[in-house]
């Protein structure tokens, strides 16, 4: 068994083990090619990762919306070892405008604080993840 192996069983286990009915959804629609978080339909309030009820206000009425697939490098780094990242990959907090920072991985070369990215997936033995590519 190989690293991506190990890291997409390890992955899998977890979520199944400690995900809620928000997190399963989460990556059914992952593997779907869409990117999607929970918005609570009482007070407007945008949560990612997704949850079965507002932060903010506690409301179980929550309403599932795409989040956009463009967005800016707010900060990254290199990591030599972490869960679901190998190395050299850049991981790192992507602004999208209207959600907020998500931590993602992200490709490309020459990588920058301000550099505009796009949604890509990629898909590791039955599961699927999201990350940013830099735009050309």
């Amino acid at each position: 068994m190989d690293i991506r192996e190990i890291i997409a069983k390890a992955c899998q286990e977890g979520i199944r083990y400690y995900g809620d009915s928000a997190t399963h959804k989460f990556y059914e629609l992952l593997k779907e090619k869409k990117f999607m978080t929970t918005k609570c339909k009482r007070c407007s309030k945008i949560d990612f990762p997704p949850r079965k009820f507002c932060t903010s206000c506690f409301s179980e009425d929550v309403e599932w919306i795409e989040i956009p697939r463009k967005g800016k490098v707010y900060a990254f780094t290199n990591q030599k070892r972490a869960l679901r990242f190998t190395y050299p990959d850049i991981i790192g907090f992507v602004e999208i405008e209207g959600i907020g920072r998500i931590l993602t991985k992200i490709e490309g070369e020459d990588i920058k604080v301000g550099d505009e990215v796009e949604l890509d997936f990629v898909d590791i033995d039955g599961l699927t993840l999201h990350r940013f590519r830099k735009v050309s």
